[in-house]
């Protein structure tokens, strides 16, 4: 148990959703700003949102490593790869506008998860807890946000981020998939 009270889980689910509000509101201040996808160099702001990610994707890969349960084997490989990304990003500091705007569609459907996650902590699998009202529209709302934004947006805003990229690389340093 945690200083709180909480359970492992119960602090990995606060960390992510704190984790998933800051970066929300933090990108999608970094994306009004205007700047071109391929803006360069990276701001003060876009690397602390770039620094943010980064830390709570390696401080998260270690507990669940230390928590180790082969069932979330999926997450430790996403935050692996997601922390090699924002390392990349981090270190290069370029291509950040384009990654912060990927964090905000990403991240743009945790709270709701989180929510829902806690929700069923608490109120257990029961019929009666699955068919609350609150409970079916954050876990509807997750569903139908979840899927436009991820299946629908993200590879849009990414396709579109690539096409931008290849059409200003010299032909001979353009990777191959590009």
């Amino acid at each position: 148990r945690h200083a709180f009270g909480m359970s492992d889980r119960d602090a990995g689910e606060a960390t992510a959703y704190v984790h998933a509000m800051v970066t929300v509101a933090f990108a999608a201040t970094c994306a009004s700003q205007g700047r071109a996808l391929d803006s360069v160099p990276s701001t003060p702001f876009e690397m602390a949102v770039i620094e943010h990610s980064l830390g709570y994707f390696l401080t998260d890969t270690v507990q669940l490593l230390v928590r180790w349960r082969p069932s979330e084997w999926f997450y430790v490989v996403h935050h692996v790869c997601s922390a090699a990304n924002l390392a990349v990003v981090w270190a290069c500091e370029v291509a950040a506008p384009t990654l912060v705007i990927v964090l905000l569609i990403g991240e743009c459907t945790n709270p709701l998860a989180r929510a829902d996650s806690v929700y069923v902590q608490r109120h257990g699998h029961s019929t009666a807890a699955r068919l609350h009202p609150y409970r079916r529209i954050v876990r509807n709302a997750f569903y139908v946000f979840f899927v436009l934004s991820r299946t629908i947006v993200l590879p849009v805003f990414i396709y579109h981020a690539l096409d931008t990229s290849r059409a200003q690389m010299p032909s001979n340093l353009r990777p191959i998939f590009l």
